[in-house]
Formats: C-alpha cells, structure tokens, sequence
C-alpha cells in the first residue's frame, strides 16, 4: 500500500511540476510580447491579414460559408487562423494579441511530448522531455511569431501520443481521437499527414505481415 502511495504521490507532483512549467511559459510569453518592439516579418504580417479576411468571412456569414472560408487563402488552411481570432477580438488586432493563440498549441505541445516520454518510458522522463522542448530556441521563436509552425508541431506531437496510446489501433477511443486530432492537423496545414506517414505504413505493414503469417498458419 505504501508503495501504491508514494507511486501515486509521485505522478501528482509530476503533474504540479507540470502544471507550474506551463504557468512559467504563459507569463514570460505574455511578457515578452510585451516588450517586444520587432518590426513584423512579411510571413506573420501575411497571416494577420488573413485573419482579418476569415473575420469579414465570418462577419458576413450567409448559406456558402465553408466554401468562402476555404476560398480565403489558395494554400494555408482556415484552423490556424480562425483559432486566433478570439484573441483578436479580445485584444485587438495586432501581432502581439495573435501571437496569444500560440500559448495553446505550445501547451498541447507541452503536454503531448509529456505523455509520449511517459508512454516509452516513464513519468520523470516525460517531464524532462518537455522541459527541453519547452526551451528549445526554435520553438520558443515560434511561440513569439505568428506563424503555423507551432501549431502544425504541437498537432504533430498530439498525434503521435495518440498512436501510441492506440497500440497499433487495437485500443478503440485513443484511435478515434487519433482520427479526430489527424482531421484537425490537416486543417491546420496540408502537409500534416507527411509526418505520419511513418509511423501508419510501419503499422500497415506490421498488419499485412501479421495476416500473412496467420494465413500460412491457417493453410498448414
């Protein structure tokens, strides 16, 4: 029972641990955009002016929204900056009130990396895992930019925790949210199901291989 205990004590305060990082990375965001005094790059200023296109979208929504979402910009799907939105509403339109929806994919981020070390290995690794990515300079430099980098990462990342929650697809609720978390990084950037493609052709042929060999069973 003792061991039970500490066991169960110890994820907690992995957990808190957890949780006191992701407050850290909300404050020092919020303040460095708040003394930040960088001219805009053509990149981010580009999506800021899509947000405002995916607004008057929204603003002047009638029975063929979809379409005109979708038509808004010829290569970057809407998820991205249509998650930003509430904040330009909230704050204003400026780099530094969009820059805030990158709180959340870093967040996601944060924890997915978590529950992947967690998921190989164990609980302490999991943090680890994503205090270092939580520093790496490119991802904190994503973090300050409005660009989809970072939300196109953190779908990433989630997806792959969820692949391995799903056990090569045999558990049934880590698949379908598998399948949602796929649907919603396609959104976010076309290029998504590229950096799946490993991992789901290594299980197809894990599958085939399989079948083959009960195949042969069956035959003999």
């Amino acid at each position: 029972n003792n061991t039970k205990e500490g066991f169960s004590m110890k994820i907690k305060l992995e957990h808190w641990l957890l949780i006191l990082l992701s407050l850290f990375l909300i404050l020092t965001h919020n303040f460095w955009l708040s003394v930040d005094s960088r001219p805009s790059s053509w990149d981010a200023s580009a999506h800021l002016n899509l947000c405002l296109q995916y607004r008057d979208v929204l603003t002047n929504a009638d029975s063929s929204i979809v379409k005109n979402l979708v038509a808004v910009s010829g290569y970057y799907p809407p998820l991205y900056h249509l998650s930003a939105l509430p904040f330009l509403s909230l704050y204003g339109f400026s780099l530094s009130a969009a820059c805030l929806v990158n709180l959340l994919y870093l967040l996601i981020l944060l924890w997915a990396t978590y529950g992947i070390g967690k998921r190989l290995y164990n609980e302490l690794t999991g943090l680890l895992a994503a205090l270092l990515v939580s520093v790496y300079p490119f991802i904190v430099y994503m973090t300050h930019t409005f660009v989809i980098d970072l939300a196109l990462t953190s779908m990433v990342t989630l997806g792959m925790y969820l692949y391995l929650r799903s056990e090569d697809f045999t558990k049934k609720w880590p698949s379908i949210l598998f399948g949602v978390v796929c649907g919603i990084g396609v959104l976010v950037k076309w290029t998504y199901v590229f950096f799946l493609a490993g991992p789901l052709l290594y299980t197809g042929w894990r599958f085939f291989t399989v079948t083959v060999e009960k195949k042969k069973v069956w035959q003999n």
